[in-house]
């Protein structure tokens, strides 16, 4: 998975003559893939479990997986507060953390926060549209392109 979403950039920059981003960019995405991947596994774990897919959610459990999600998203606020210099994409995936706290792991009563599968990603789909909102940010300003030491 990781893999195809890092030889694109790589390709892109040696075939324009480009340098790569700085690390902080390769950091984020990494943080940002991984816990998106394992939150989406965690909202088909039960349902994967019973048709013995070996998935990590399923192998580790939902605890350890929420721990994970809650890490790597914490990781890539502090990876875009301090190493990319960006305030708007830390709140972001601050916003990620506090979104994953109300949908997986407090128990919050069902009248203010379903707890259903289709629910839950549709908050995951509301912070994904407040993701793409901030491209534009992170576009225009060369968030992930610049070098900040």
């Amino acid at each position: 998975m990781a893999a195809g979403n890092f030889l694109v950039p790589i390709l892109s920059c040696k075939l324009n003559n480009l340098p790569l981003p700085p690390l902080g960019s390769w950091l984020f995405h990494l943080c940002m893939l991984w816990r998106t991947h394992i939150w989406f596994e965690i909202m088909d774990m039960y349902d994967d479990a019973k048709t013995d897919k070996r998935t990590l959610a399923v192998k580790v459990g939902h605890s350890w997986s929420c721990v994970l999600v809650l890490t790597l998203t914490s990781a890539e606020a502090v990876v875009a507060y301090y190493m990319l210099h960006c305030i708007p994409l830390a709140l972001f995936s601050l916003s990620g953390v506090v979104i994953f706290l109300c949908v997986e792991v407090l128990p919050i009563p069902e009248s203010l926060i379903p707890q259903d599968k289709t629910s839950k990603k549709m908050m995951s789909n509301v912070q994904s549209l407040g993701g793409i909102l901030l491209l534009f940010y992170v576009w225009s300003s060369g968030v992930f392109v610049r070098s900040n030491n």
